[in-house]
């Protein structure tokens, strides 16, 4: 049987061939200069250069921390090499052989045999666009944490396939005749799901549209627990890179222990002034159906987080985090005016009055993420 080979759009590969390469430039030009801070503080005495650099950027680090800052960079190349092979494989190139599926990209290539496939779960979003998990003796790098994310499931392994890739279609029919094949068609069905988005999913693909829909429903879609998971999660999102910050250069994530506990302080403080705001229009809000709205605007913060990650393992300057705080915080602004938009039927500018504490909590959150910052 003749091979099939999925091609990839254009635009999105080079945007997602662009994101690892970036990552890996940049990490390998702080490892770079990293080793040459180092010999020029072992060479200056040798070679009687002058001990003050003539480039700001070769300062020597101290005797005593030579150690610990080559293996911060060391570490940092590992974990930025583990990163970009794992985005790298997200647009990977995919072969459909009879006996498999063949995932190739720059790092190399990963065979998934047909025998290793044990699943599927599609998920239909807007304009007819779909997600797939395949569940699967062997994954795609890191793409196994991304289904609690976006499947609200565990996995320990299988990957994602999505249908912006061409002959996606082929794809999923491959994967659906060999488990037909591999359980029948009486118990194939317990091994195919098609579920609904998630809220997450839900947002990132149509987040105007999610918000009007969430504001408009009464009583609120959610329950005061399920609120709080969502808030929960939206707070937790910061620990990613603190963490991965804590273990590149070697550190007690205490940013990690702290920033969440402050996140969450955004929840009540935004509920009680959109509470309050409502006094003034037609729909009253109480304290608690507030609460029970505000955590869903607050979801996208995983792309932030996954953003703020890849700052961190790229090798970031310090001070070049702050312009990147204000577009994290106007996506949180945004659909928090959305939401107030739709809840009291005004327009912009007089909706911006719903975002004023959204925008300034949120600048204290991440002034602590950044005062916390492993560096």
């Amino acid at each position: 049987m003749q091979a099939l080979v999925l091609e990839r759009s254009a635009p999105k590969v080079r945007v997602v061939d662009l994101v690892w390469v970036l990552l890996l430039a940049f990490n390998l030009t702080e490892f770079v200069l990293t080793w040459l801070r180092v010999l020029y503080g072992w060479l200056w005495p040798i070679l009687n250069l002058p001990p003050t650099p003539p480039i700001a950027l070769l300062d020597p680090p101290s005797a005593r921390a030579v150690f610990s800052t080559l293996l911060t960079a060391h570490i940092g190349l590992f974990v930025a090499v583990f990163g970009a092979r794992a985005i790298a494989f997200a647009a990977s190139r995919i072969t459909i052989k009879y006996d498999g599926l063949l995932m190739q990209c720059a790092f190399g290539q990963r065979w998934i045999p047909d025998d290793a496939l044990r699943g599927l779960r599609s998920i239909e979003l807007p304009n007819e666009r779909f997600v797939v998990w395949v569940d699967a003796a062997k994954g795609l790098p890191l793409q196994n944490w991304l289904a609690p994310l976006l499947f609200g499931r565990w996995a320990w392994r299988g990957f994602m396939l999505t249908s912006y890739s061409e002959h996606f279609d082929d794809a999923v029919a491959h994967i659906v005749l060999r488990l037909k094949q591999k359980y029948g068609e009486e118990k194939f069905a317990d091994h195919f799901k098609e579920e609904k988005p998630n809220w997450l999913l839900r947002l990132i693909s149509a987040p105007f549209a999610t918000v009007h829909a969430v504001a408009k429903t009464e009583p609120p879609l959610f329950t005061l627990r399920q609120a709080t998971w969502q808030m929960s999660a939206v707070s937790g999102a910061l620990m990613l890179p603190l963490l991965v910050a804590a273990l590149i250069h070697l550190q007690v994530p205490w940013g990690a222990l702290v920033v969440p506990w402050v996140a969450m302080g955004e929840w009540p403080l935004a509920s009680i002034y959109i509470a309050a705001l409502s006094e003034g229009y037609a729909r009253k809000l109480t304290f608690q159906e507030a609460m029970r709205l505000y955590p869903v605007t607050q979801l996208p913060r995983w792309l932030i987080a996954f953003a703020l990650t890849l700052l961190v393992i790229a090798g970031w300057p310090f001070l070049l985090y702050v312009p990147v705080f204000i577009p994290a915080i106007g996506i949180g602004a945004l659909l928090t005016l959305k939401l107030t938009e739709a809840l009291f039927e005004i327009e912009f500018p007089d909706s911006t009055l719903g975002i004023f504490v959204t925008i300034i909590y949120q600048a204290i959150v991440f002034g602590i993420f950044l005062a916390l910052l492993p560096r």
